[in-house]
Order: structure tokens, then C-alpha cells, then sequence
């Protein structure tokens, strides 16, 4: 069963529960199987899998717990991050509270005020690995 899947021309990544499959697109062949993707470590498992991502030199995996980072070529371990590593900081967006107004709501004047809320959720959702850079984005579900 595919959890996740993405096609980065010539490679297909797909990830199963537990192991990861990457296809040469147009030869149709299986190069690289990386085993055991969920393997537990200090941080635990990577849960269920949101989204995948593929490049020449690594193979992403966004779980609902973990990031992690696999090499081509192998498929070592080579970077792991865990939610509990994330710093939390939600932004509030506030009326300024100054004079300067304006007519129209849109052009109101807004501060950014650093807030704590509880989250009932905390997911990753993407990666992205280009050059010397690496995007993850997360969301919460705040009630």
C-alpha cells in the first residue's frame, strides 16, 4: 500500500508503511529500495506519512512525528528532526492601536504580537531540499 508518492523527473519515490521504492521512470526499473523507514529511534517512529519528496542526492519522508532524511545510494539515516525540537511561537495579528486610521478595514493599521496557544495538533506537511536549504513547514490546529 502507497502512503505517499512523488515524481521528480526521472524518479518515482513511493513509500509504503515501512519501506521506500525508487523507480527510474523511463527504463520502468526499480534502483533503490530503502528499508525500514519507520525505524524506532530516541524520538520514537515517523508515524503515519504526509508527504515525500525526492532528489538526486536524498529521499524526504514528512511524518506525522518526525522528519527524516535518507541518502540515495544506500539509504542511511542521515538527518532526523523531531516536533518536540520545533519551537512553538504562534503570531497574533492586532489592531495597531494608533490614531492613523483609515476608511477601509483592509488598511488598518496591524502589529504582530508573539502569542502561546494550545495546540490540539501540530503536523508537518512539507519539505523541500535544494542547494544548501532546507523548508519544512508545519500548521497547528489551535482551539
Amino acid at each position: 500500500m502507497c502512503s505517499a508518492f512523488r515524481f521528480s523527473y526521472p524518479t518515482l519515490l513511493s513509500a509504503g508503511a515501512n519501506n521506500a521504492y525508487l523507480w527510474d521512470v523511463p527504463t520502468s526499473c526499480l534502483v533503490e529500495t530503502i528499508s525500514n523507514i519507520q525505524a524506532p529511534n530516541q524520538d520514537g517512529i515517523l508515524k503515519s506519512i504526509r508527504y515525500v519528496e525526492v532528489n538526486d542526492q536524498y529521499a524526504f519522508f514528512c511524518g506525522s512525528n518526525q522528519l527524516r532524511i535518507f541518502a540515495r545510494g544506500g539509504g542511511a539515516l542521515v538527518y532526523h528532526l523531531s516536533m518536540k525540537d520545533l519551537q512553538r511561537i504562534s503570531w497574533d495579528v492586532l489592531p495597531d492601536n494608533s490614531d492613523d486610521t483609515c476608511p477601509s478595514s483592509l488598511f488598518q493599521p496591524q502589529r504582530l504580537h508573539e502569542a502561546y496557544h494550545v495546540s490540539s495538533t501540530y503536523r508537518s506537511n512539507f519539505v523541500a531540499g535544494k542547494f544548501h536549504t532546507l523548508i519544512y513547514i508545519t500548521y497547528s490546529l489551535c482551539m
